[in-house]
């Protein structure tokens, strides 16, 4: 599934308002097909017992590392996500950012605080908020800056 032609198609279609933030969705599919999670359910409960040996292999790495899919998709948020672009290419960063943050991406909380200082009312903003609350245990966001 994770062929070069298609992806390199989805990785230059990110930036098009039209269809970008489904180029992310997809590129995520195929790395979610790549990289099945570890995390069982038993019973029908979340299998949490492997959850210290997780949080110490993280712990132990220090900066996480970052997908190449994130990277891509960072780049067309650090191309669209500044005050100078219309509200439609803000918005549309906004939504690739959420998607970005769901991969292994490493710390971007540089792009997320640029963001979160965009000119869109706060209420567009809290996908992203959440995104950013959900990543936390794979990076360093710091959430507390106004």
């Amino acid at each position: 599934m994770h062929d070069e032609q298609p992806t390199a198609i989805l990785t230059q279609g990110l930036s098009d308002l039209r269809w970008g933030v489904d180029a992310a969705a997809a590129l995520y599919g195929i790395w979610s097909h790549d990289n099945p999670s570890d995390k069982g359910r038993v019973f029908g409960w979340n299998d949490f017992s492997k959850h210290l040996e997780r949080r110490a292999a993280r712990r132990s790495v220090g900066t996480p590392s970052s997908s190449d899919f994130a990277e891509a998709i960072f780049s067309a948020v650090r191309l669209l996500g500044n005050a100078a672009k219309s509200d439609a290419e803000q918005r549309h960063a906004l939504a690739l950012a959420i998607t970005g943050l769901a991969l292994p991406h490493g710390s971007k909380q540089r792009e997320v605080e640029a963001l979160l200082a965009l000119p869109l009312p706060v209420a567009s903003k809290r996908g992203l908020l959440e995104a950013a609350a959900r990543a936390r245990p794979r990076t360093e966001i710091d959430l507390s800056t106004p």
